[in-house]
């Protein structure tokens, strides 16, 4: 033992060894001596609760904590604000606990201790009901229109909650606002779930939006329509016939409007131009009233021909606007009759007498005297009269 201790190299290491244990005695001491300790306490901490918030409802927030922090004074300065206060409630049931405040997120070197060191949590079971989806109408519609059934998809859903607030719901509401709407609409809208006092937040409804088909009626006739000629062909040309491919549409409007009307009054034709035969596409005017015409373009067909006369002798005059114990002499056309020339289609022309031709004077609002008024004729379809240039007839009233 003695020989190996007088080995040159075994003593050397030794010398060694023991320079490396006293420079980490002395290190360590000098690192001690300057460490500080220190600690903080924050006032008023909330304390989150984890727990499966499908199956159950937090009933009230834990009592707040006082939370003590302590360790090296550096790190104490810089606690980020990241740190949770919490209690672990994801294993207990529905009832009231007391279970242990945890903390979490503090930084290395610093510890936390809470005060009290148990809070009461309190949870109560979920439970679920189907309920039907009512839909609530705001708003109106125009004067004539009405508003059907509403149709609601899905027509019923699934309330969550308490058994407290569930038993408060009455109705799952889906609010529909109308604003002068002349269509039927559809439109998706939230689901609000209501008590007898009004709406409550503290249930889940799922699905929690809902597809509103609201059906708007409106009021409708099919009815013959009325083609007229606004302006006739130029001489020599006459109208045979005036053939609409759609001799009837289908007018929407209000009520007491669609109940009156008869017929509808369509396009107004200008064939001046017209040389021949000519099939032509033209839009259907919307009158005052309606507020939709089906089909909203009509085809027609107009049949030109070569135009004839005819002559009418003696055709009286008939006098419109005479008021009661009011006289009227027709001093002019003698006698209160006149002849005129029609032309037209000869197809037309054929079988048409006095009968079929009206030729009005109106006197209305003329007083006592000598007046020329106006001659105007009331003619069959397509036939106008010719050789005549603002016809006027000389009147006396007395």
């Amino acid at each position: 033992m003695d020989k190996w201790l007088e080995k040159d190299l075994v003593l050397r290491m030794i010398s060694l060894l023991l320079a490396v244990l006293l420079w980490i005695t002395v290190t360590e001491h000098s690192f001690s001596s300057f460490s500080t300790k220190g600690s903080t306490i924050i006032h008023d901490v909330s304390v989150q609760v984890k727990y499966d918030k499908e199956q159950f409802e937090l009933l009230s927030q834990p009592s707040k904590v006082e939370l003590k922090l302590y360790g090296d004074k550096q790190a104490l300065n810089n606690v980020p604000g990241t740190y949770r206060v919490f209690v672990d409630a994801q294993e207990v049931g529905a009832g009231e606990h007391r279970l242990p405040v945890q903390v979490e997120g503090l930084p290395f070197g610093v510890k936390g201790e809470v005060e009290p060191k148990r809070v009461k949590v309190e949870l109560a079971q979920k439970v679920q009901k189907e309920m039907p989806v009512q839909v609530d109408i705001i708003g109106n519609v125009p004067e004539g229109l009405h508003i059907d059934k509403p149709v609601v998809t899905p027509s019923k859903v699934l309330v969550r909650g308490t058994e407290p607030n569930l038993d408060q719901v009455k109705t799952v509401k889906a609010v529909v606002y109308l604003s002068d709407h002349t269509k039927s609409m559809e439109t998706v809208v939230r689901l609000q779930a209501y008590s007898e006092k009004g709406p409550i937040h503290k249930v889940k409804i799922t699905p929690d939006v809902a597809s509103v088909k609201v059906p708007i009626s409106i009021p409708h006739k099919k009815v013959p329509i009325s083609i007229e000629v606004k302006q006739l062909p130029a001489k020599g040309y006459a109208v045979e016939r005036i053939h609409a491919r759609q001799d009837q549409v289908t007018v929407y409007g209000p009520k007491e409007y669609i109940e009156n009307i008869q017929y509808y009054i369509g396009p107004q034709l200008d064939l001046k131009d017209a040389r021949k035969d000519m099939t032509i596409s033209v839009p259907v005017p919307l009158h005052n009233g309606a507020l939709r015409v089906e089909p909203k373009e009509i085809e027609i067909y107009v049949k030109i021909v070569s135009a004839e006369q005819k002559r009418l002798d003696n055709v009286p005059l008939t006098v419109t606007g005479r008021k009661e114990k009011q006289k009227v002499d027709i001093l002019s056309p003698s006698g209160g009759n006149m002849n005129i020339t029609l032309s037209g289609a000869p197809r037309n022309l054929l079988g048409i007498n006095q009968s079929d031709i009206k030729v009005l004077i109106d006197v209305s609002g003329l007083s006592e005297g000598v007046h020329e008024v106006p001659i105007r004729f009331i003619l069959p379809n397509f036939i106008q009269v010719v050789g005549q240039t603002n016809p006027k007839a000389k009147i006396g009233i007395r």
